[in-house]
């Protein structure tokens, strides 16, 4: 037998005990400090989620709009805590989804999409920050009265918007968001986010993206 090579089997050993308790502590130690970030990670991905399909959902409403030459409807409803896109091709004043499944497509009121806020424990509302609790008056600012019970943003073949306003969601942290409608002519979709107190001097309110151009800080912060 090659003695080199059984001092080296003889030399082989694995772990004690002692060693693999604190492996495992250290690991512990790992998951404990990284586990609440990554869930906050999550949550902030969940609701911009939300924020940011609402929004590219929009502009394809827009564009379908002109394409099919009827208004489209995005209608948010508390109730069902969704946002319901359909076209208004029988062109009611009331903007009632009237579809008719024995009737070819698109010659009466069709689905053009859904957007299902997340979560059983409603993780993502629909919330103002000048409301107290979810599903407040506020959490729809402007837009179109319908039949239904909040208003909504209706998109006309023209490419313009009935009337402006906002559709506002937030998470459980009270980061708050709005996709906002404005001006109508031109009926630009862009998301904002509510800053409390900031720091550029102006009062609380929505925000877009980016940073201040005075300040060169960030208008955006999470809670």
């Amino acid at each position: 037998m090659n003695i080199t090579k059984c001092r080296r089997r003889e030399g082989a050993k694995g772990f004690t005990i002692m060693e693999i308790v604190v492996i495992l502590a250290i690991f512990g130690i790992m998951v404990a400090t990284s586990l609440p970030a990554f869930l906050l990670w999550i949550q902030r991905q969940r609701v911009l989620g939300v924020v940011n399909g609402a929004a590219s959902r929009m502009q394809v409403a827009r564009q379908e709009s002109i394409k099919a030459q009827v208004p489209i409807v995005v209608q948010p409803s508390f109730t069902d805590n969704e946002i319901l896109i359909f076209a208004n091709v029988d062109n009611d004043p009331n903007f009632q989804y009237d579809p008719d499944p024995a009737q070819p497509y698109k010659t009466v009121d069709y689905e053009v999409g859904r957007i299902r806020l997340p979560g059983q424990q409603r993780q993502v509302h629909f919330w103002a920050p000048t409301d107290a609790t979810p599903e407040g008056a506020e959490a729809i600012e402007g837009l179109t009265v319908t039949v239904a019970a909040q208003n909504a943003v209706v998109f006309l073949p023209d490419g313009t918007v009935m009337d402006t306003g906002a559709i506002r969601f937030a998470d459980t942290r009270e980061n708050f968001f709005e996709v906002r409608v404005e001006p109508r002519a031109t009926a630009r979709v862009q998301i904002l986010k509510y800053y409390i107190n900031p720091p550029w001097g102006d009062p609380d309110g929505f925000f877009p993206r980016g940073r201040h151009p005075t300040d060169n800080v960030p208008m955006w912060k999470w809670y």
